[in-house]
């Protein structure tokens, strides 16, 4: 699977491959083809070989990458920054900067979520989109059955599922989030959720949609697909 850079506009996507665990399911495989731009985070370069995906870009200080996955990409020709073990931003965050220079508008980020060796790394990668300069751009960490992403203040997003799919919602302003869903178990009508509440936590998708509106605050939406497929 090869992806070529088009020009920059208000449709362009790019994946980004990090270094934990992917799945190569439907939705992961669905990502990547639609991606214009790949670029694989450090130890995502293995990844992206085990998937058969050639990255746009590869990046990152390669401190846990496999010699035999960075000199496969060096031989293929594939670019390759390399920054030193000791900087100021995590491979990640260097990867999303680099798919936002590129002009990206809409960011998926596989291999963020789970498998990662190091608790600091995982949280980091869930604040990443919190950034004030990311607003108005859409980025989702993602892998098979999981899938998280931040809801400003006037923003509302859609989720689809399965019924008894868990939702999650966390409030990341240090005054709470107001927040109106329709098509939770448990939906909430313009509820404030304070900073720290669990309130939010372990929801479940009560039919195969359901939306979320964020009037005050910011949240962080976590979606774990386990629900079972609703009768016809």
């Amino acid at each position: 699977m090869s992806n070529q850079e088009s020009v920059s506009n208000e449709s362009l996507t790019a994946c980004i491959v990090a270094g934990g665990d992917i799945t190569p399911g439907d939705r992961v495989m669905a990502v990547l083809r639609g991606s214009d731009i790949i670029i694989a985070a450090d130890r995502g370069l293995d990844a992206c070989l085990e998937l058969g995906v050639t990255p746009t870009l590869c990046i990152g200080d390669f401190d846990s990458v496999s010699d035999d996955a960075i000199r496969t990409a060096r031989e293929r020709g594939w670019p390759v920054v390399e920054y030193p073990a000791e900087k100021a931003a995590t491979d990640g965050e260097l990867a999303l900067d680099e798919a936002i220079g590129r002009g990206a508008k809409r960011i998926r980020i596989l291999g963020a979520l789970t498998g990662q060796d190091r608790l600091d790394h995982g949280v980091a990668n869930l604040l990443l989109p919190g950034r004030p300069n990311l607003s108005g751009i859409d980025i989702r960490l993602m892998d098979e059955d999981r899938e998280a992403f931040l809801l400003r203040k006037g923003a509302s997003a859609s989720l689809t599922g399965q019924r008894g799919d868990y939702v999650t919602l966390l409030p990341l302003s240090e005054t709470g989030a107001t927040v109106t869903t329709w098509g939770l178990k448990y939906d909430l009508l313009g509820i404030s959720l304070g900073y720290g509440s669990t309130r939010g936590v372990s929801n479940e998708l009560a039919w195969q949609q359901a939306n979320i509106t964020v009037e005050e605050g910011r949240v962080l939406v976590l979606q774990e697909r386990v629900g079972v497929t609703q009768p016809s």
